[in-house]
């Protein structure tokens, strides 16, 4: 009995050492762990896949800098966004908290919890290290639902051209706790004939079905219905309809600028005119130059619309600019169109051409009697360098063109018009200057009043009427000798046509005569011949009939006053009218014209 007390009392104290011992033990591990960390998540309850969301803070409890702390997502890995690149460290008394997001998955719903980890290095009693292991559990409740389903439809592209594939895709996901079976889903007759199945989508999996076509010339139309069971329930969804249009892209770019000449140093406008005919929008729409660079970014162009984009530049020498412009259609084709090139030319203020133009007339009032008015119109440069070929012109009417006009010269012409109506009159003068520019330089108005000229009044006095005469019946004795003498002269005229017939009768009677006579005396002539038979003599010359030929008539040539003088025409570009004066000789030639402007009857 003694000696089971004494083995009770030996085990009773070593119970108490063992116990002290790992108390102790606790206690010192417990104060040697500087690291305390708190998870919390967001919402307590989840009906099925969704995300959490998640706040953990860890606090160095310790009495010196922690080493390095790194947090852990519950799949294992590194949470990068937490410190950097994952990990941290933390001064005596100080705390770091990070926030995110944890999608569930179907295990985290069955478990009803999330485990983050932290690790970091501790030191032992005995002064070495080793690396601590700290999981935070997040847990939540989790509401079971028989069915959860989400279906999403995406078509590739929304726009296609001839030829091109167009793709329809049916995502198709399982969120709830049961499996789907038999799901089944039909399209339109345009995307396919045939539906498609799925024999099983396994609770928190996700399936595609996808249904491929290539575009015609017509629009195409999507409008999916699916269908599907879940234990003993069938369920079905049903699509909006959606259109995928038959695209024609058609994209033209053109550049202009408002000016083409311009004074070195100053700046002019590029205009860029896009115009898209086709069925299909553009986006993405740069263009660049090879000397501006990037002159347009980002920009979009509906179907069948257009845009102008303008760039204000600064040119100090001629320069030549070519746009390229790129974009992406709707189909997701990208295309690239180069202008034409726009060139602008510069000149120095010293080469710049400046005229002034002044007119005046030599009367404000004209009658239009077939008079003339003068206007005379003087031109002057005021420019640095010659004026060459400057055109004086009345509206759209060519006066006269100098040739040449130096640096401060002023030069003058006069013309005679007709004027038809009243108005203001104005000349103006171009030229090109050095970059071969057509410029106008206008001058003063100059009103005229045109007046009709009054006619003169014609006074005409009737003259009295003769008195009335009874007149006798006309007799042979009463007509004049005149009558007398033409009837002796077509008596005349017929003796003289008798005679004439009486000679042709005889004439033709005689021939007859001959005629006869002569075919007797052929025929006897040839009975002769045939008798005599002669040889004909090759070696006689036979006799020739001379014949005088008659004189020539002669024809005299016109005189040479007839004609127009070619040379004196020549010599008056603006006349209209030669005067010729009466000739007595035939070598005179006409020695006065009058000069006539192209502006007569303005």
């Amino acid at each position: 009995m003694i000696l089971l007390n004494m083995k009770n009392k030996v085990f009773f104290a070593v119970l108490i050492l063992l116990t002290l011992f790992f108390a102790n033990h606790l206690v010192y591990a417990e104060s040697v762990d500087p690291i305390k960390a708190t998870i919390q998540s967001s919402p307590e309850k989840v009906d099925g896949v969704r995300e959490l969301d998640i706040s953990i803070t860890i606090t160095n409890v310790g009495n010196e800098t922690s080493g390095a702390i790194v947090l852990f997502s519950p799949d294992g890995k590194r949470v990068l966004d937490f410190g950097e690149k994952g990990e941290i460290t933390l001064a005596e008394g100080s705390s770091k908290t990070y926030t995110g997001k944890w999608t569930l998955k179907q295990s985290d719903l069955e478990s009803g919890e999330i485990k983050y980890y932290i690790k970091y290095p501790i030191k032992q009693a005995d002064g070495s290290e080793s690396t601590q292991n700290k999981f935070l559990s997040a847990k939540f409740e989790y509401t079971k639902v028989s069915s959860d389903v989400n279906i999403t439809r995406e078509i590739t592209p929304l726009a296609a051209k001839k030829g091109q594939e167009v793709s329809v895709v049916y995502t198709i996901t399982n969120n709830g706790t049961e499996a789907i079976r038999n799901f089944h889903i039909t399209e339109n007759s345009s995307i396919s004939k045939e539906g498609k199945s799925l024999a099983s989508i396994p609770a928190g999996e996700e399936k595609k079905i996808t249904f491929t076509v290539k575009m015609g010339t017509k629009n195409l139309r999507s409008a999916g219905k699916a269908t599907w069971k879940i234990g003993n329930e069938s369920k079905s969804k049903t699509f909006d309809s959606a259109t995928i249009t038959y695209g024609e892209a058609k994209l033209s770019a053109k550049l202009t600028s408002s000016e083409t000449g311009i004074l070195a140093g100053s700046n002019v406008v590029l205009s860029l005119a896009l115009n898209n005919t086709g069925t299909v929008a553009y986006t993405n729409i740069n263009v660049t130059d090879a000397t501006l660079g990037e002159v347009f970014s980002g920009e979009s162009l509906a179907a069948g619309a257009s845009l102008t984009l303008d760039k204000e530049i600064t040119v100090e020498s001629a320069s030549k600019y070519q746009f390229i412009v790129t974009a992406t259609d709707a189909t997701g084709e990208t295309v690239e169109i180069k202008t034409g090139t726009v060139e602008i030319k510069t000149i120095l203020e010293s080469e710049q051409l400046s005229l002034s133009v002044s007119a005046v007339a030599d009367k404000d009032v004209f009658y239009d009697d077939g008079g003339r008015i003068k206007f005379t119109i003087s031109v002057t440069n005021n420019s640095l360098s010659d004026a060459k070929n400057v055109t004086v012109f009345e509206r759209d009417v060519n006066v006269y063109t100098f040739a040449l006009i130096s640096p401060g010269q002023t030069k003058t012409v006069a013309r005679d018009f007709t004027l038809t109506q009243s108005g203001k009159y104005r000349f103006d003068a171009r030229a090109r200057n050095k970059i071969n520019e057509m410029l106008t330089f206008e001058g003063n108005e100059i009103y005229i009043e045109v007046i009709a000229p009054t006619a003169v009044p014609i006074v005409i006095t009737p003259s009295p009427l003769p008195p009335l005469v009874t007149l006798a019946p006309k007799t042979w004795e009463d007509a004049p000798a005149s009558f007398e003498s033409t009837g002796k002269l077509l008596n005349t005229l017929a003796m003289i046509t008798g005679g004439i017939a009486a000679v042709l009768l005889t004439t033709v009677g005689l021939s007859l005569a001959l005629r006869a006579n002569y075919v007797s005396k052929s025929k006897n002539v040839k009975a002769s011949i045939k008798k005599l038979k002669p040889k004909r003599n090759y070696y006689q010359q036979a006799t020739v009939e001379e014949i005088t030929p008659g004189s020539k008539p002669t024809t005299d040539l016109p005189d040479k006053s007839s004609f127009l003088d070619n040379e004196a025409a020549n010599e008056a570009p603006f006349a209209d009218m030669i005067d010729t004066p009466m000739h007595t000789s035939a070598d005179a030639a006409p020695s006065t014209y009058r000069r006539r402007s192209p502006g007569d009857n303005i």
